[in-house]
């Protein structure tokens, strides 16, 4: 995989970049528009820092590696994570949510509650979360690495 992206040029790795921090998103929207997935308070907020750590990932890239965009980035990440295990505790009752009482009925016409488990494929999108949170920061720290040999 290394091999593959030190093959790519600079837009290429770029380009690949931004699409590995715009996917979360993306598909959120998907699961939520096309798939009828409504999101819980903390799925929103846990798609914010998403989208935040890829505004600032695209600064990051564009002003070849300003140390306050990855600042960012990775502070991003981290509260995401921070989050996300928050909502996996909620899920399996290890933590009391008050988020349970916030209504998002304005948006939504069902109020949802956080403790109640959302699956894609057959796992949880939290595990799923977890997991991309993990992928993000390996790959903001791949991507440095490459691009200060070139």
């Amino acid at each position: 995989m290394i091999r593959f992206l030190e093959r790519l040029d600079g837009f290429r790795l770029k380009v690949l970049v931004l699409l590995i921090f715009i996917a979360p998103f993306a598909t959120s929207f998907i699961l939520e528009h096309f798939l009828s997935l409504i999101p819980c308070i903390l799925c929103i907020a846990e798609r914010w820092m998403h989208f935040i750590s890829f505004l600032f990932a695209g600064l990051f890239i564009r002003y070849s590696g300003g140390k306050y965009s990855l600042l960012v980035v990775l502070m991003c990440i981290g509260i995401n994570f921070g989050v996300t295990v928050y909502h996996i505790g909620v899920e399996y009752g290890i933590f009391e949510s008050s988020c349970d009482d916030f209504s998002i009925e304005n948006i939504y016409s069902v109020s949802v509650k956080c403790s109640i488990a959302k699956y894609f494929l057959g796992v949880k999108l939290t595990f799923w979360n977890i997991l991309y949170c993990i992928f993000e920061f390996f790959t903001i720290f791949l991507y440095k690495s490459l691009t200060i040999k070139k």
